[in-house]
Parts: structure tokens; C-alpha cells; sequence
């Protein structure tokens, strides 16, 4: 056997039993590694096989040729399986019997003659098989198989992440080239008669099945074994020093003490002490070179869990956006111990912020790199060449992450390499998309806070604007009013004067003071009086309201009779409603109403206005007027069946110079002050006013007030 086939068996067969111990180490439980372990080791048998026919003995080299044909049957059987099992497809029962069996019958058939008639060795060793006339059952058997294995990776890609693409294509690629090639060898051309290429092509064509897979499992994370790996690769490397140093130590050793070739007794005692000697010291040193590839090796060490952890924190008690993306931005640097971490957030698809590391770019250029990079996890070690490996590249991004809610992009995570240059396994990428996940809300709500900060700065800012437009308009209207109630104090007081004179000089003149008068002047004379008392009413009620406005508005109190003020006040009125047609009945109290203390004239003009206003607005009407005494409290009512109140217009009806739309037409001269006057006279008298009204139907206006009997009454 040539070194050149001795060490491409001796490196295959290593690398798959390595290989096979790592992924089985991960979960052998699982229908993906057990197949994966299965298609490992089916190759692995084989090139077994293969290297004991290599092996100087000519039966032996028989035997094992035809076990390595069979071997050879179980390897697309065993891919078959792992690629439905990777792409998550079930086989059926029947598809797995039919399969089974016939991969046992060409096993049974590599056996015999059929397959290898005749094997004879070369000068250089090798060996040479002669095909036997069903070895090209063998050829349609692969050829089917790995049709069927490679369709349905292909079907599983098209809709598979980025991640999963380039596993799938670094395994279809290796595997086709390796399987052409050993068909070629293997099969095809020793038909022709042409075997020599076998083992000079054949053989070494192995090792780019093994580099694909090794390469798909390491770099791109098939299996997620590179903490493993790296354990293995410390006890390795710990076995290769301790049996260097020992195997060196023996040889050098035994040729100082042993000059000879042969081995004595004593020789072979030294090398049994020699080996209990090793026993002894291998795991010392075994620990000891442990601890030095762990730290060349695993710098990078960290729980993905307590990150995930400690971000959830973060999260859940910091909503403000700057501190939250500093906060996330430190733990990420420090626990994964990378250089440089930037969180990039988006605001109606427009860059809104930068945290962490600052991007010294252009925010329009830079947004333009984003959206070219995609909506996908990217990691630069796992990129071919090409733009976005470019791109990512000059920005130094060793991870990128979109960060998606509703399938909208609301910003970007972007993780620079590690310190000590290690790639990010599938513990990193895990951890890292949890943690964007939750950064993803976070971000959200961060942002809606941010706008309702900003939304209540300007509203306030808004409302105090308003309250300094509002402050300054009262402030005017209050000198306005204060200066109309200065012109109505003032003009009430100057019509008072010359008013009583008129009154004076007509109502003697009415009285025939200045001689006789035929009725016709005598009744306009008459008409005037009662004129010149509307005015005096009116000027009255205008000095109450300027007093009332300057605090002077006072109650004269005094004992005095209320029923028979309202007796009185009554029969003024009786003529009144006559002329208006109004039918006015009075309802005297069942309980006589002992004389108290209140100001006669204003309870007169409170009285008066609500009977007057009663007949005013219930023309050709009827109204009732009640007078109760019951429990120390009187009521007084004025109920009518006119006009009523605007239900629109009821809460403003006691306010100041307020008259509802429907009194304005039936008497456009009024004031609007008296039922104002009436609430406040009311009110200071301890009582309260009673008003209900329906438009259209009537009204009912009055008061209710509380007596105390007076002593001596």
C-alpha cells in the first residue's frame, strides 16, 4: 500500500469516527443525528473495508472488496434517510420496506461473484477488482437513491432560511463530487476494464465528501457541536503531547539503553513501565493542557441564558430609548466580548437613532446599505463573496439583524467580530435572536413613550399659551365689565333724579293737582305713571346689579308680613291679566304664616316679576298660584301653561342679561335681569329657586324659604 493511499484512508477514517462521536454527542436520540450517524458511519464501513483489501493478503483482499461493495449500499440508503429526516419529511412504511430490501438484496448479491468476480494486486501493491456481470445494478441503484435525496433537499431549500441554503448546498456539492467520482472509478470504468483508477483516484475522492460535511457542520452549524469540537480538540491535543513526549522520551531511552532492534525482556519490561507510567501522569497533563485550550480556544465563553437574563431586565425597567439602547449595547459588548455593537432604529422607514457604536456614514447612504442588505439574519463568516459580504464587511458587522415587528422593520441590530476573532456559533445567534425579539417591543414602546413625552411637552406648552390668551381676554372682559358696571351705576344714578321729578309732575297732573282734564288726556297721563314705573323697576334692578358686582348688594331686614305681600302683589296684577285674557287663580295657604324677618322690598320685586312675567308669557293662558306653609318653610309657587323654556336654553335662563329666544319675541323690550335679581334675593335669604318649564306646555317659577317665628308674634 502507497503512503499516499495509507494516509487518505488513515485521515478519512478518523475524521468520520470523530465526527460521528460529536454529533451523537449533541442528542443521538434524535431522527436527524441517528441518520446523520447512520450515513457516517455507512461510509465509514466502507472505506474500512476497502483499506483491509488494500491490506498484503489475497484472500483477505477478496473478502473485503466484496464486504466494501456491500458496504457501499447503505450509504445512499443512510443519506436518503437523513435528507428526509433534515428536510422534515416522514417516509412512509411501504417507501421504507421497499427501500430496506433493496438495499439488503444488493448487499447479499455483493457478496458473490456478481458484483467483484476476480481481485489480482499490482506491482505497487494496490488492488485491482474484476467486475462481475451485476455491478451495474449497483450503479442504477446509487444513481436513483441520490436522485431522490438530492430532489428532496432541493424541494426543502427553496422555502428554507439562509442559513439552511448554504448547509444544503455545501453537502450536495461535496457529496456529488465524491459519488461521481467513486461511481466513475468504482463502477463504470472497471465495466471497461479499466480498474487501476480506483484506488489512485477513487480512494482520495472521499475526502471532499468528508471536507463538505465536516465543512457544514462547523461553519455553518449543522449540528451546533463547536463547543464540543473544541473539547475534543483540547483532549486530542493533550493525548498527542503526553504520548509525543513519552513516545519520544521510550524511543530515545531505548535506544541509548537498548542498542539493538530486537526487543529482550528487559526491553519489554521498560516499555510496560514506561506505559504505567503514562497512565499515571496522562491526566495531570491532560488537565493541565485542558486549561491552556480552553483559554487559547474558549475566550469567548458565556451563558446565552444569562445574557437572554440580564437583557430582559434591561428591558422590563428601562423605557426611556437612549439609555435602553446604551444599557442592551454594554451587556452585549461585555458578555459576548465583542468590539462594537450599534442598534439603529427606524422611524416612518427613516433612520431615527443610533445607539451604541456610532456609523460615521451619511444617514440617507446609510439607510440605502440597510435596505440593500435584506430582511434576513446575515453572518458575515457564512456570506460568499459578493456585495452584502462587501458591505458588511465595511461596516464591520460580523452579525446583522432586522429587527421585525408585524413583518415591519423598526430598526436594525448590528454586533461587530469578537476580540479574539472566533466565529459566533448557534448559541450566539440563538441567544442574540432572543434578545432582538424583546428588543423589538422594547423599541416600540420606547418610541410611542418618546412621542408621548413629546406630545404632552407640546401640549402643555399649547395649553399654556392658550391659558396666557385666556388670562389676558379675561382680563379685558373684566375691565369691560367693570367698566359697563361703572356706566350702569353711573347713568342709574343720573336717571334717578330728573326721573322722580317726572314722576312727580305727572302723577299730580293724573290727580288733577293742576286742574281739570277731559279722560282722554287723563288716560295718557295715567299710561305715563305706569311707564315711569317700568323705569323706576328697570333702574332699580340696574343700581341692585351694579351693587351686587361691586360686593354692596345688601338685604334690609325686617319683620314683616309675607302672605300678605303676596295678597297683595296678587291683586295688582288682576287687572293686568284681565287685559291679557289671563285666568289667574290663587291657592291661599291651609296654615297661617306668622310675620319674620326679610327684606320686604326685593322679596316685593321677586314676587312681582315671576306673577308678571307669568301673565307676559301665558298669553290667553291660566295660571296658578299656590302658597304652602309646612314644617317652618314656606313655598311659593307661579305655575302657568305658556310659552316654557328651550330645554337648550334652561341651564343659562338665571344668568345675567339672559332671555330665551321665545320671551324675545313676545316681548322684545325686556332686560333679562330680573329672574337674575330674583336667584340672588332667593339665595341670600337662605332659600332656593323652583323652575321647571317643557316648551310649550308651561312653566312653574317660585322659591321655597326657610322662617323661624319671631318672638312676641
Amino acid at each position: 500500500m502507497s503512503i499516499i493511499n495509507l494516509s487518505t484512508f488513515t485521515i478519512t477514517l478518523v475524521t468520520l469516527l470523530v465526527l460521528a462521536i460529536l454529533v451523537a454527542s449533541r442528542n443521538i436520540k434524535s431522527r436527524q443525528t441517528s441518520s446523520f450517524i447512520f450515513f457516517d458511519l455507512s461510509i465509514f464501513a466502507y472505506i474500512a473495508c476497502a483499506f483491509v483489501s488494500e491490506l498484503p493478503n489475497t484472500s483477505f483482499a477478496l473478502v473485503f472488496t466484496r464486504a466494501a461493495a456491500s458496504a457501499a449500499i447503505f450509504i445512499p440508503l443512510a443519506f436518503l434517510m437523513f435528507s428526509a429526516s433534515y428536510a422534515k419529511i416522514a417516509i412512509t412504511n411501504v417507501q421504507n420496506t421497499i427501500a430496506w430490501i433493496a438495499a439488503l438484496i444488493l448487499a447479499v448479491i455483493g457478496f458473490t461473484p456478481y458484483v467483484v468476480k476476480t481481485i489480482e494486486r499490482t506491482a505497487e501493491g494496490s488492488v485491482i477488482s474484476g467486475p462481475g456481470p451485476l455491478l451495474w445494478l449497483t450503479l442504477v441503484y446509487f444513481l436513483i437513491m441520490f436522485a431522490i435525496s438530492f430532489t428532496i433537499l432541493f424541494k426543502y431549500q427553496k422555502t428554507a432560511e439562509k442559513l439552511v441554503k448554504q448547509q444544503i448546498r455545501v453537502m450536495i456539492t461535496g457529496i456529488t463530487i465524491s459519488v461521481v467520482i467513486n461511481l466513475v472509478t468504482q463502477i463504470v470504468l472497471p465495466e471497461f476494464h479499466i480498474s487501476q483508477y480506483g484506488v489512485l483516484v477513487g480512494t482520495p475522492a472521499l475526502l471532499i465528501l468528508v471536507a463538505a460535511v465536516a465543512y457544514a457542520i462547523f461553519w455553518h452549524r449543522m449540528f451546533d457541536i463547536k463547543a464540543i469540537a473544541v473539547r475534543t480538540f483540547g483532549y486530542l491535543t493533550a493525548l498527542f503531547i503526553v504520548v509525543s513526549l513519552f513516545g519520544v522520551a521510550a524511543i530515545k531511552l531505548s535506544n541509548v539503553i537498548f542498542p539493538h532492534l530486537t526487543l529482550s525482556s528487559l526491553q519489554q519490561i521498560y516499555f510496560i513501565t514506561a506505559a504505567v507510567v503514562l497512565a499515571f501522569l496522562f491526566f495531570p497533563l491532560q488537565k493541565f493542557t485542558a486549561r491552556f485550550t480552553d483559554k487559547l480556544f474558549q475566550q469567548d465563553k458565556y451563558n446565552p441564558a444569562n445574557l437572554i437574563e440580564e437583557a430582559a431586565k434591561i428591558i422590563s425597567s428601562e423605557i426611556n430609548l437612549m439609555k435602553l439602547s446604551r444599557e442592551i449595547v454594554d451587556l452585549i459588548n461585555s458578555r459576548m466580548k465583542v468590539n462594537r455593537t450599534s442598534i439603529i432604529v427606524l422611524d416612518q422607514k427613516e433612520i431615527y437613532y443610533i445607539g451604541g457604536y456610532d456609523i460615521k456614514y451619511n444617514l440617507r447612504d446609510l439607510k440605502k446599505y440597510l435596505d440593500y442588505l435584506g430582511e434576513d439574519l446575515l453572518v458575515e463568516d457564512e456570506i460568499g463573496a459578493g456585495n452584502v459580504k462587501k458591505i458588511l464587511r465595511s461596516f464591520q458587522f460580523s452579525i446583522f439583524l432586522p429587527l421585525k415587528l408585524q413583518n415591519e422593520i423598526i430598526g436594525y441590530l448590528a454586533i461587530g467580530p469578537k476580540r479574539n476573532g472566533s466565529f459566533f456559533d448557534n448559541a450566539d445567534i440563538k441567544g442574540i435572536t432572543m434578545v432582538a425579539n424583546e428588543l423589538t417591543l422594547a423599541i416600540q414602546n420606547s418610541k410611542a413613550f418618546s412621542l408621548i413625552q413629546n406630545f404632552n411637552v407640546s401640549l402643555q406648552n399649547k395649553v399654556n399659551d392658550a391659558t396666557k390668551e385666556l388670562i389676558a381676554a379675561n382680563e379685558k372682559l373684566r375691565d369691560a365689565d367693570v367698566a359697563k358696571d361703572d356706566f350702569i351705576s353711573m347713568a342709574s344714578h343720573q336717571l334717578t333724579t330728573p326721573l322722580a321729578a317726572i314722576d312727580g309732575y305727572v302723577t299730580m297732573a293724573a290727580q288733577g293737582y293742576y286742574g281739570e282734564m277731559n279722560d282722554k288726556l287723563k288716560s295718557k297721563l295715567n299710561a305715563s305713571v305706569e311707564r315711569i314705573n317700568v323705569m323706576k323697576s328697570l333702574i332699580n334692578d340696574l343700581l341692585n346689579i351694579s351693587r351686587m358686582s361691586a360686593g354692596k348688594f345688601h338685604l334690609d331686614m325686617n319683620l314683616a308680613d309675607l302672605q300678605g305681600l303676596i295678597t297683595t302683589e296678587v291683586d295688582q296684577h288682576k287687572d293686568s291679566a284681565i287685559e291679557k285674557k289671563v285666568l289667574m287663580d290663587y291657592h291661599l295657604p291651609s296654615a297661617f304664616i306668622p310675620k319674620f324677618t326679610f327684606d320686604k322690598i326685593k322679596m316685593q320685586q321677586v314676587i312681582s316679576n315671576f306673577i308678571n312675567n307669568a301673565i307676559d308669557y301665558s298669553p290667553e293662558g291660566k295660571i296658578n298660584i299656590y302658597l304652602k306653609y309646612e314644617n317652618n318653610i314656606v313655598t311659593f309657587k307661579v305655575v302657568d301653561n305658556g310659552i316654557g323654556v328651550p330645554k337648550d336654553q334652561k341651564e343659562k335662563l338665571f344668568t345675567k342679561f339672559f332671555r330665551a329666544d321665545n320671551a324675545k319675541k313676545i316681548r322684545p323690550d325686556g332686560s333679562g335681569i330680573g329672574l337674575y335679581l330674583s336667584k340672588r334675593v332667593i339665595e341670600d335669604h337662605g332659600g332656593k329657586i323652583i323652575f321647571e318649564s317643557e316648551p310649550g306646555v308651561g312653566s312653574t317659577f317660585g322659591f321655597t324659604l326657610p322662617i323661624a317665628k319671631e318672638p312676641n308674634t
